[in-house]
């Protein structure tokens, strides 16, 4: 089909393979459906297909492979991190956001001191983020 696309003018394959992304899709086969949507740039709906399933793994390959100007897929992957506590994969992510007020919420959350303190070390300014929720 790309083939096919590549050698006609008037059809646009990014088109053909979201065709292609919406079939699989509608026959359960999420995987395919989700690397395709992923190759049209559709992040969107590739993050909700993995993340709606858990494979966060799979997300996180995905999440690598985003530029961290794409905030709206970039925010709901950690999302999906966050329900499936995936720490390491939303710590990664908040980095590539350069959200270090969710990141230091988030270590906070889950007792990781160090990593706090060391945040913290790098961005005074999130001191309260840091010692509020236990004062």
């Amino acid at each position: 089909a790309k083939r096919f696309a590549q050698s006609t003018v008037k059809v646009n394959v990014m088109d053909l393979i979201r065709s292609q992304a919406q079939w699989a899709e509608e026959a359960h086969e999420w995987r395919a459906a989700a690397d395709m949507y992923r190759e049209c740039g559709d992040y969107m709906k590739a993050v909700g297909i993995l993340g709606e399933r858990g494979w966060v793994d799979d997300l996180m390959e995905l999440v690598r492979t985003i530029r961290p100007t794409e905030l709206g897929p970039l925010n709901k992957a950690v999302g999906y991190f966050r329900k499936s506590q995936s720490v390491n994969y939303c710590i990664e992510t908040y980095q590539k956001l350069g959200d270090f007020g969710g990141l230091m919420r988030m270590l906070v959350e889950h007792s990781r001191w160090e990593e706090g303190l060391a945040l913290l070390e790098a961005h005074p300014e999130l001191v309260a983020e840091f010692y509020l929720p236990y004062a």
